[in-house]
Formats: structure tokens, sequence, C-alpha cells
């Protein structure tokens, strides 16, 4: 058996006795090629392909019926587009999910390849209070906004009025309220997610703990700093003051030698 790809995972055969039938495991033994809504997917064609089968992916059992998007007897496509010898898929969506397969003239498998089209994902957290924006992914804008509170099972659709504001590139929401909280779809005409943005609320009153821990030892440094700065500006000034003063010098005493005179008891002296 030839050309098997992911699509005969699960196929049961029948045959002969004693064994009745046989159930096929396929695993993909490439990755697959995830791209963004609104992305671009280029193939080199392979030598020898004449047409290009694609499979759209399905959560059933039951496989897609496949679709030619690409003939080379045929310049034309129903899909794509062909410049020399690649042919490209521009702006992906979810509806572009599936398998694509490259066949020569006998309908032999030349190349294949599984493609997962993703939404964009955002997470933004907020202040209470603050402005809400959600930037929409550059060229794509969104036929419907789809709110699902937190907690909620349901979604709202959002629509420009009040606190919020949606244009062909963001959404905003003024003065954010905790009500806000939850998650926001933005899907385009055909049901397509291009965008899912989660947004979370938190209390701007009360800062965490951990900021009056670096507070305090901020104080602590700030005011060590100063004491330290003054000791020694004090050293400095007295040391400078001293330094300044004149040397003053002890007076000199003299001392001198007094000698008795005799002349008082000489009776000879007159």
């Amino acid at each position: 058996m030839t050309d098997l790809t992911e699509q005969d995972d699960g196929a049961v055969l029948s045959t002969q006795a004693p064994v009745n039938f046989v159930k096929l495991m396929i695993k993909n033994c490439d990755s697959i090629m995830r791209k963004l809504y609104g992305s671009s997917v280029v193939w080199n064609i392979p030598v020898g392909a004449e047409y290009l089968e694609f499979s759209k992916f399905t959560s059933s059992d039951v496989p897609a019926q496949p679709t030619i998007l690409w003939n080379r007897t045929d310049s034309s496509s129903s899909r794509g587009n062909v410049s020399g010898s690649d042919y490209e898929i521009k702006a992906l969506t979810q509806q572009d999910s599936g398998y694509y397969k490259f066949r020569g003239s006998q309908n032999e498998l030349l190349k294949w390849e599984q493609i997962v089209v993703q939404e964009h994902v955002k997470n933004h957290t907020y202040d209470r209070g603050n402005y809400i924006v959600i930037d929409f992914p550059v060229g794509i804008i969104p036929s419907q906004v789809r709110f699902t509170q937190k907690g909620a099972e349901t979604y709202t659709v959002l629509e420009s009025s009040g606190r919020v504001d949606i244009t062909d590139r963001y959404l905003t929401i003024e003065d954010s309220t905790f009500d806000d909280a939850g998650t926001y779809d933005f899907v385009d005409d055909k049901g397509n997610l291009i965008l899912r943005a989660v947004i979370a609320i938190k209390e701007d009153d009360d800062p965490p703990a951990h900021w009056f821990m670096y507070l305090a030892i901020s104080v602590f440094f700030v005011a060590f700093a100063v004491l330290v700065g003054k000791l020694c500006w004090n050293k400095y000034k007295a040391k400078k003051r001293a330094a300044s003063e004149p040397e003053v010098t002890p007076p000199a005493i003299n001392y001198l030698k007094v000698t008795k005179s005799n002349t008082a008891n000489d009776p000879t002296s007159v």
C-alpha cells in the first residue's frame, strides 16, 4: 500500500481468512505546520506534480471530499496563486486547515503536508479604572466581538456604545471594572476565530506586599547614608577648623639671678 497519510488512520480493511479485518494506524512522521490567522504559506511545486489536492480537516471519522486547488493544465486556481515554481496561499483562516497533497499524472503522491490554522492569542492585565486596549492583528477587521465574562458559560456580543469603542484597528474600554474581566473573541464574517484576548483586572488600591519590603529597605539605606554622611561632614569641618587656627606659642620665662649685697653690714661703708 502506498500514499498513506493520517487520513487513513483507523481505516479497516477486510482480508481473507483466518484474519477477517485489519485496522490501520497511521502517524504523521513530519511536524504539523501551524499558521496564524491571516498569514501565508508557500510550497515549492515538486517536479512532476500535475495538481494540488486539498482535504479539509474534520473532527469526524469521515474525511472531507478532496478538492483540486491547482492543476498544471489550468493556470487558474481556486484558492492560491502560482509564481514560477511556487504555490502560495494568502490570508489563511481555519477553513484552510487540512491536508495538501501534490500528485503526479498517475495520481501518485509526491508531497503532502498538514496545516493547522490557529487564532492569535493575547493576555493582558489592567488596573481597575484604567483603559483597556486590544489591538487587532494587522490588516484584519473582525465582524463580531464576543465577550465571555470570567466565570460565565455564555457570551454576549459587544458593540460600540457607552464605555466600549470598536474601530477597524482596536477595541477600547474606558474606566475598566472587574466585570470587564474575561475572554474576548474576535471572529470574521464566516465564524472563523481571528483573535482571542484574555483580560484580567486587578485592584490598584492595595500594592503588593513585597512593595512595602522594598520601601522599608530603601528607607533604611537612605537613612544610613545620611547618617554616615553627616558624621563624615562634621569630622571634616572639625579638622578644617583646627587647621585654620594659628598655633599659640607659650610666653618665654626669663629667670634673673639675684645676688645678695653685704654692703649694709659693712661698718666701713659710708
